[in-house]
């Protein structure tokens, strides 16, 4: 499924009429939940095909216009690690899309958030557990990221 930003949060918040796992919030969307914004080089397609969440993709886009959109719609858990990148294989490499993230975090919660870095193979495992992973364009080293969202106020 190939969508634009605003569509993504669409799908995300209310609901896919194709999919189960996208039905209409509050039924499946729980505070907790885990999407992942992917990078262009992530492998997406293997990790849903084996027992992953919903694939979706945003081909071309960069993460960080698509975490801003999500973020104005659904906001993070932040009491516990609500926000995970996937730690460099290479020791001490500076990730320089992670600022970019957490300068668009601190923007829709007035503060910053540390990032929890996870060791590749544990993010490819979590990634499995995630209900969606967001194939993006970002093309970024170690662009990707798990959000675990809060509660929606209405």
């Amino acid at each position: 499924m190939h969508l634009r930003s605003l569509e993504l949060v669409r799908v995300l918040r209310r609901g896919d009429k194709e999919s189960s796992k996208f039905s209409p919030r509050p039924k499946e969307y729980e505070a907790g939940c885990a999407p992942i914004l992917a990078d262009a080089n992530f492998p997406t397609s293997s990790i849903c095909k084996r027992g992953g969440g919903k694939e979706l993709r945003a081909d071309g886009h960069p993460i960080p216009p698509l975490l801003d959109a999500i973020l104005q719609l659904m906001p993070l858990d932040v009491y516990h690690h609500p926000v995970a990148v996937m730690e460099p294989v290479e020791a001490g490499l500076k990730v320089e899309i992670w600022q970019e993230y957490e300068d668009v975090i601190e923007r829709h919660h007035g503060k910053r958030l540390d990032l929890e870095r996870v060791e590749r193979f544990a993010f490819y495992e979590r990634a499995r557990q995630a209900y969606a992973v967001i194939h993006t364009g970002e093309t970024a080293s170690y662009g990707n990221i798990i959000l675990k969202m809060g509660v929606i106020s209405d």
